[in-house]
């Protein structure tokens, strides 16, 4: 996890590429990167299912804890796609 995270990786696609392109390019790269994000996908999908099926139960708190889980699910997607276009680095301050 550590190399994962830490080691600079500077990977850029050559210019003019639009997001499919991009992406096609990281997975091209990083072969792991696709089926990971996939698993972000249904982990996505399914918070909508689970929050669907938790307003039809009218639970608040299933339907609480299911928009938390979303909005968590969120993060970490948007965290990721952060990190990819970022040339996978994470940059610290000292």
């Amino acid at each position: 996890m550590w190399i994962n995270l830490f080691a600079p990786m500077n990977v850029t696609p050559p210019h003019g590429y639009f997001m499919m392109g991009y992406m096609m390019y990281y997975f091209s790269l990083i072969p792991l990167l696709a089926p990971h994000m996939a698993v972000g996908v249904i982990i996505g999908l399914l918070f909508i299912v689970i929050l669907a099926l938790s307003l039809l139960s009218r639970n608040v708190v299933k339907a609480t804890l299911s928009v938390i889980g979303g909005i968590m699910t969120l993060m970490a997607g948007l965290a990721g796609m952060a990190f990819v276009a970022g040339g996978y680095q994470i940059t610290r301050s000292l």
